[in-house]
């Protein structure tokens, strides 16, 4: 199986699965993939993907808001209204694809799988630079760059 290639450019890892090295893609070329090609591209939405975004936002934001860069303009807003349009309960229906079992990561999310489209509806509507706003206000004595401020 082929997939299509990567919407971000972000430089392959190598790890270890079972004893066999395998490449590892990062986390914004994956998040990317899953915006722009099934949800954009397919029209497809499953609550899995829905998950990783919102886990994603709290686990690794800038790797969500590198995602987000390289989608099409209007596309974000689009699947934001179709995700807002899913019905209370959706992710726990086949219509949401295979079940997410027992996550626990990050507790926030995995304890109210209800509130996930709800907010992935949010992120993508806000955007990558609200998230890069937020990650920025959670340490407020990093500068942009990656620096440290310096406190007087």
């Amino acid at each position: 199986m082929t997939s299509p290639p990567p919407p971000v450019r972000d430089d392959l890892t190598t790890g270890h699965v079972e004893g066999s090295q395998v490449r590892l893609e990062s986390p914004s070329v994956i998040l990317a993939r899953k915006i722009v090609y099934r949800m954009g591209g397919n029209g497809v939405l499953t609550g899995r993907d829905l998950y990783d975004i919102v886990a994603a936002r709290m686990l690794a934001p800038e790797a969500l808001a590198r995602s987000m860069d390289v989608v099409r303009p209007g596309l974000l807003e689009e699947v934001a209204r179709e995700v807002r349009g899913l019905p209370v309960g959706w992710i726990h229906t086949p219509d949401a694809g295979r079940p997410i079992k027992m996550p626990t990561r990050p507790p926030e999310v995995a304890g109210n799988l209800n509130s996930v489209t709800g907010q992935a509806a949010r992120i993508l509507m806000d955007g990558p630079e609200a998230l890069r706003e937020e990650a920025m206000a959670a340490r407020p004595n990093e500068s942009p760059d990656g620096g440290t401020k310096p406190s007087f």
